[in-house]
């Protein structure tokens, strides 16, 4: 569902609104490769995905919830 507040913002805003419960894939200034479902997002490119794969050139890890603001990444709850 998109925001109210997405009326009055660009086209690639509204799609990132648009994409709120599908899997979508996110790329970090640092090369990383965020796979996941966006659950939230915020007219000021903040992401809220959950069900994360984080692809990196070696290491592939899996996290359950991940909060994207401003390129730097919090990881709230990692599988075991």
């Amino acid at each position: 569902l998109m925001n109210n507040s997405s009326k009055n913002v660009g086209i690639p805003l509204k799609l990132i609104h648009q994409a709120e419960k599908h899997q979508i894939s996110v790329k970090l200034k640092d090369g990383k490769l965020l796979v996941g479902e966006l659950m939230n997002s915020e007219d000021n490119w903040n992401l809220c995905l959950r069900k994360v794969i984080i692809k990196e050139k070696v290491l592939i890890s899996d996290y359950r919830k991940i909060k994207i603001a401003n390129q730097c990444c919090t990881l709230l709850e990692e599988i075991k």
